[in-house]
């Protein structure tokens, strides 16, 4: 059931009253359980254990890291392997089969593996674990010995299937509030949802079939439809991720919860070290916690190229936490460098900049379009096929490849505008909230209009294909 569901709106409002109707404690903790196993059970029904495997070893690692002092660095690693080990299995090891030689022994082996089915959300939850378990091994929050808080922490099912990936300091202390109604924030929920619907069904899922036509068959296409098929697929992502982070973002606080942001008008970023601190928050400050940092630190020595290997190293295991294909290694490797670069040249040409005296508006526009532009040729080989498919693409687009346009540009350039006016609005400190009562309550109606019209006119296209969340395959 996804999000964009209209019965998960209703499971949601179900949930929130059973919530306030039990007590607080233990039995609203042990029915967000309940209803987590389930919601999960029902998007993964061949591997919904899985969820349940990674909670046990995270909460016994815990307890274990806590009451062991000999041999505590050894465990840890032992701890961390072991929380990983279902991940690392369903995700990479199908491709490692295809990688073997055919017909080998060591195929043989490993072809239990060849056709296994990534379980959805398991990248998003197994990191929260492994988070927690760093936090406990370093002393940033205390093992929590409670089963049904642990239990709660992990199944909190808003969080479950693609983020935000929450941390355990940030999360455990609120389950105090699980089920506490607030109409202040209940508001704020509501409103946070309403966007988010709309980010999903009426940007991105218009976007969609555009973006999936030509890259079906890039070969097919000429430069400019391959240009607009990239720069479709760069706003499709965007509203569809940070639509979904919106409705989860509100579900939690219907239930009393408030989980860390995940956008942060990413496509306004001045250099790629600002995009990457607003796109995907929760994961790119999760990497930057867990592995950039203590890898910059061990590198201290090498100063500036110990700070570009650690900067490398980490966005390599960013491409690769999307998927095991080279292509998504390659997209962490190219991230990797321009951040290095931009982060280790920004100051001279900063410098630069500021001495030919331009104005700050265009300046600020510019920099911002250069971002945009470097994120979007880099997702060329985040949504193509492959490697080699992503190659042909960029050769079309810079080689000018002449052909018929069959994009159309009005309806994506206005989409893409609102989207992009709704960011440079939040961005001055704009919000719903400070219209008048008639004018903030229209704005609802227009937009709760525009969800239901988009959602029938998807459905009379294609009654038969629900477009799904892109995040839920990672």
């Amino acid at each position: 059931m996804a999000f964009s569901d209209p019965r998960y709106l209703f499971l949601l409002g179900v949930v929130a009253v059973i919530l306030a109707v039990l007590p607080r404690g233990r039995w609203r903790l042990l029915a967000i359980i309940v209803v987590g196993l389930g919601f999960y059970a029902a998007l993964n029904p061949a591997y919904w254990y899985i969820l349940i495997v990674v909670t046990a070893l995270a909460y016994a690692g815990g307890i274990t890291l806590s009451l062991t002092k000999a041999r505590r660095d050894l465990l840890f690693i032992l701890i961390i392997l072991s929380t990983l080990l279902p991940l690392l299995i369903f995700k990479y090891a199908s491709t490692v089969y295809r990688w073997l030689p055919a017909g080998s022994e060591t195929a043989a082996h490993w072809s239990t593996f060849a056709n296994l089915i990534l379980p959805i959300g398991i990248s998003f939850y197994t990191f929260l674990a492994v988070g927690y378990l760093i936090d406990v091994f370093v002393g940033n929050v205390k093992a929590e010995r409670n089963p049904l808080r642990f239990g709660a922490l992990m199944m909190f099912f808003p969080h479950l299937t693609a983020g935000p990936i929450e941390r355990a300091p940030h999360l455990l202390p609120q389950l105090e509030n699980l089920g506490v109604f607030d109409y202040a924030r209940a508001v704020a929920g509501l409103r946070a949802i309403l966007i988010g619907l709309f980010m999903k069904i009426v940007i991105a899922d218009t976007l969609a079939p555009h973006v999936d036509a030509v890259y079906a068959d890039p070969r097919r296409f000429g430069a400019v439809d391959l240009t607009l098929a990239t720069v479709y697929f760069s706003f499709q992502v965007y509203a569809d991720f940070a639509g979904y982070s919106l409705i989860a973002i509100g579900s939690a606080r219907l239930l009393g919860i408030e989980l860390l942001t995940n956008f942060s008008q990413p496509y306004l970023s001045q250099n790629l070290p600002d995009y990457w601190r607003r796109w995907h928050i929760s994961l790119s400050s999760w990497f930057r916690d867990y592995v950039f940092i203590p890898l910059q630190f061990q590198a201290r020595r090498l100063r500036k190229v110990g700070l570009a290997a650690a900067l490398v190293f980490t966005f390599v295991l960013v491409g690769i936490w999307h998927g095991a294909g080279l292509k998504y290694a390659i997209f962490g490797l190219m991230h990797g460098i321009l951040v290095a670069y931009s982060t280790l040249t920004f100051a001279k040409r900063d410098k630069f900049l500021r001495r030919l005296g331009l104005p700050a508006v265009p300046l600020s526009i510019g920099r911002a379009l250069a971002t945009f532009s470097i994120v979007t040729l880099t997702f060329v080989l985040f949504r193509a096929g492959g490697v080699s498919d992503a190659l042909w693409i960029y050769g079309a687009i810079l080689g000018g490849k002449s052909a018929a346009v069959t994009l159309p540009l009005l309806v994506p350039a206005l989409l893409i505008a609102v989207l992009v006016l709704g960011d440079v609005l939040v961005a001055k400190g704009f919000d719903l909230t400070r219209l008048p009562t008639g004018w903030r309550w229209t704005s609802y109606y227009l937009i709760s209009f525009s969800i239901i019209s988009a959602s029938v006119s998807h459905a009379l296209r294609d009654s038969s294909h629900v477009q799904q969340f892109i995040y839920f395959k990672f």
